[in-house]
């Protein structure tokens, strides 16, 4: 009889703190520009990309850099 090899044990989930509040000091995008009374408003924002338990992601998009 064949013995079956041990069934693998499950993927520990390591959760990374302070990720959410980390500073970015990069931006990949523009979602809004705007001129009011000859202020320019400008939003930078980036795509923020979350570990998840059972090997999954979450990513969401969050502002790094509103100016006027």
């Amino acid at each position: 009889m064949v013995k079956k090899p041990p069934a693998p044990a499950p993927e520990q989930f390591i959760p990374v703190e302070g990720m959410v509040h980390a500073p970015i000091i990069y931006f990949e995008f523009c979602p809004t520009i705007g001129n009011s009374n000859g202020l320019i408003n400008v939003m930078l924002a980036s795509a923020i990309v979350e570990p998840r338990p059972n090997n999954r992601v979450a990513t969401r998009v969050v502002a790094v850099a509103p100016c006027a």
